[in-house]
């Protein structure tokens, strides 16, 4: 959900990447990984509502 506000608010995908590789710091490299795999499918979905 967050992701798909991030991306109605203007934000690219590139900055939404940028976000979840600094937050690994923080959550570590488990949740990293989780989620940008999440991004990536918001990030297909939402390609194939544009198509």
């Amino acid at each position: 959900m967050t992701i798909k506000n991030g991306l109605a608010a203007g934000a690219t995908k590139r900055e939404i990447a940028e976000v979840i590789w600094q937050m690994s710091m923080f959550g570590g490299l488990p949740a990293m990984q989780k989620a940008l795999e999440i991004a990536q499918s918001v990030f297909a979905e939402t390609e194939e509502k544009d198509a």
